[in-house]
This record gives C-alpha cells, sequence and structure tokens, in this order.
C-alpha cells in the first residue's frame, strides 16, 4: 500500500466520537448561543463524520441542515450516527474545495520518492494557480432546494486543505537537503495560502451569509510540548495573547494563513468580528490542539 493511502485510511479517526465529546459540546453551543438571526439554515463546510459538531443539537437551532464535503459516505454515516437519516430537514452535497484531486497526491509522492530534481517538484506545482469557485455550486444547490441558508459553519477545514501535501513530505524530505527541502516547503506555503485565502473567499460569496464561523488550530501540542494547549488556552482567556505570540509555538500550516487572512479581512473593514471562544481538541492520545472559533459577519 502506498504512502498516500495508508495516510487517506489514518483521516478516520476511530475514537474520535468519543474522545471529542467535550470539544464536540463546547463548539456546537458556541454556534448555537451565538447565532444573531432568525429562521436559521445552517451550511457545515467540510462536514465528514462530524464527530466535532452535534448535528441533533444543531438542528434545534436551525431549520435546516446542508452538509457539504468530498466524502458522501462519511457525511451519510454521520447522519446515521444523529439518527436523522429520515429526517428531510438534513441534505447532503458533494463538493471540492480546492483542485487538487487524488491523482495529484499520488503523483506529488512519487516524484519525492524518486528524488526528482527540485527544481522539476517546483515547477509541478505551478499548475495549482487557479482555486476552486466551490460558492458557485453551494448557491445554485441552494436555489435548486428553494431553501435559505444564512449561516455557515466551517471548523478545522483549513489546515486540511494542505495536510496531505505537508505529511507526503515529511516522509520523504529526506531524500532532499536542506536548502531543497526549504525550497519545496515554500511552495507547499505558498499553496497553503492561496487555498485558505480562496477558503474565505468563497465562504463569503455564499449568499445569505449573515453568520459565519469559523474554527481553526493555533498550535498542535504533543507530549514533548513545552506547555499544554490548556496552558496556552488559559493565556488567551486572561487576555495575554500578545504574550503567547512571543512564545514561538509552531504553527499549523493552513491554520496560520486563515489566521492572517481574517485579520487583513477585518483591518480592510471586510467582515466584522462579533464573537469567539478558544477550546481544547484532544485530537488524539497524544496530541490537542488549541482551536480559535470566530463569529464572523460581512455587513458591518
Amino acid at each position: 500500500m502506498s504512502y498516500y493511502k495508508q495516510l487517506i485510511a489514518s483521516e478516520n479517526i476511530p475514537d474520535g466520537y468519543e474522545r471529542w465529546s467535550k470539544y464536540r459540546r463546547e463548539t456546537t453551543n458556541f454556534i448555537t448561543d451565538s447565532i444573531i438571526s432568525d429562521n436559521n439554515g445552517g451550511i457545515v463546510l467540510g462536514a465528514g463524520r462530524c464527530n466535532d459538531l452535534d448535528l441533533g443539537k444543531l438542528l434545534l437551532s436551525f431549520t435546516h441542515l446542508l452538509l457539504v464535503d468530498r466524502d458522501v459516505e462519511a457525511m451519510a454515516e454521520a447522519i446515521v450516527k444523529y439518527g436523522l437519516e429520515n429526517d428531510s430537514r438534513v441534505k447532503m452535497l458533494q463538493c471540492e474545495f480546492t483542485m487538487v484531486e487524488d491523482e495529484d497526491y499520488i503523483e506529488f509522492e512519487y516524484m519525492l520518492s524518486d528524488k526528482r530534481p527540485v527544481e522539476k517538484v517546483i515547477e509541478w506545482f505551478s499548475q495549482f494557480g487557479s482555486q476552486r469557485d466551490f460558492s458557485a455550486i453551494i448557491n445554485g444547490y441552494m436555489e435548486e432546494l428553494k431553501i435559505d441558508f444564512n449561516t455557515i459553519i466551517c471548523e478545522g477545514i483549513h489546515s486540511q486543505l494542505i495536510m496531505r501535501f505537508v505529511k507526503i513530505f515529511d516522509l520523504y524530505k529526506v531524500n532532499y537537503s536542506e536548502s531543497e527541502c526549504i525550497m519545496i516547503y515554500d511552495q507547499i506555503c505558498i499553496l497553503s495560502e492561496c487555498m485558505s485565502k480562496n477558503m474565505n473567499e468563497q465562504i463569503c460569496n455564499v449568499n445569505g451569509n449573515e453568520n459565519i464561523f469559523i474554527g481553526y488550530e493555533y498550535s498542535v501540542f504533543t507530549d514533548e510540548s513545552i506547555c499544554s494547549a490548556e496552558e496556552i488556552m488559559c493565556m488567551f482567556v486572561e487576555g495575554k495573547a500578545a504574550l503567547v505570540g512571543k512564545m514561538g509555538l509552531a504553527r499549523v500550516e493552513g491554520a496560520y494563513q486563515c489566521e492572517e487572512d481574517i485579520s487583513d479581512r477585518f483591518n480592510s473593514g471586510d467582515i466584522g468580528i462579533v464573537g469567539w471562544s478558544y477550546s481544547v481538541w484532544p485530537f488524539s492520545e497524544n496530541k490537542d490542539y488549541l482551536m480559535i472559533n470566530y463569529l464572523l459577519d460581512t455587513k458591518k
């Protein structure tokens, strides 16, 4: 089995639903407690198996839910898990958020494992200059359903847009010199910035987006980390964000670019920040993420 196939298999966290119960409750509560308009229809981007969001509780606050993901089987599994398979208020839409296909990841792995020249690898990345206009697909589907959706939920997705590239590169970087690794990683970062910006742009372009919830990983914490996610979360809550910024914590690729883009959009007056929350995502036995969740609006 190729590493890429193993990578896809590893993305399904078997104990995710049980392990993430507290995080799921906190994230769902932040959304349901923060909604600022009535007659809400909610769009969940990158829904997957919904181990991080309680669909049943969301439906207490939303008239309809539209789950959007590339993996239809995962969304169907989520609907069954929450006992909603006969609930007409829940719809599914298969949709890709990037222009990268499975074949591209496989080719990237082959190039690195075959030790292709770094110049060829960098040239290969140029094909991803354009980004997917997935908001048009969602808007078209909403028109077809004749249902209004005014809330968009996007939790932990920005990092996933680039994560497969990062993990494949981490495995095969031993085939390249330090300077060559920097050159390849720079291309991954450039693509990550484009993907994250486009993700936010597409979210803003979805019709009726009165409430936008975006959650992203601020940093990752393992057994080797100098501090815990809980400690950093407390610092944020206590208003010590500037001090946290000086600690040099490792940022999460994709999520960091999402944060930068949100900051740029806020500073330019394109969006408003209505609310925020912090929580710890116990992703696996030895890995936690500190999550930052924003409620944004585009109608300041």
